[in-house]
């Protein structure tokens, strides 16, 4: 992992992985998983959030330009225009004593 600098199979070993799974990943061959965020960002100091939402924003840019919606319209649930639309029927807040 060039940014740490340690070679691929130095950093599989700290993140008790395999070297094949560290180069998947490093590849783009394989996403990162929730597991992988986890033991990565442990390893990096900056938490499995960080890992994740990389991934995410990854597939949902490929995604974006790969998934034709043109045919799917838009909906709008109520209309207001002051403020936020009062809360579905269905659901029920709960208040809650400070």
């Amino acid at each position: 992992m060039p940014g740490l600098g340690l070679p691929v199979s130095q950093a599989a070993q700290h993140l008790g992985v395999t070297r094949q799974a560290l180069y998947r990943v490093l590849s783009g061959r394989a996403a990162i998983s929730p597991e992988m965020a986890i033991r990565i960002g442990k390893l990096c100091g900056d938490g499995p959030l960080v890992w994740l939402r990389l991934q995410v924003a990854y597939d949902l840019w490929h995604a974006e330009r790969s998934v034709d919606v043109e045919s799917i319209p838009t909906l709008r649930v109520g209309r207001c225009a002051i403020g936020p639309s009062p809360p579905h029927p269905a659901i029920r807040l709960k208040s809650t004593p400070f």
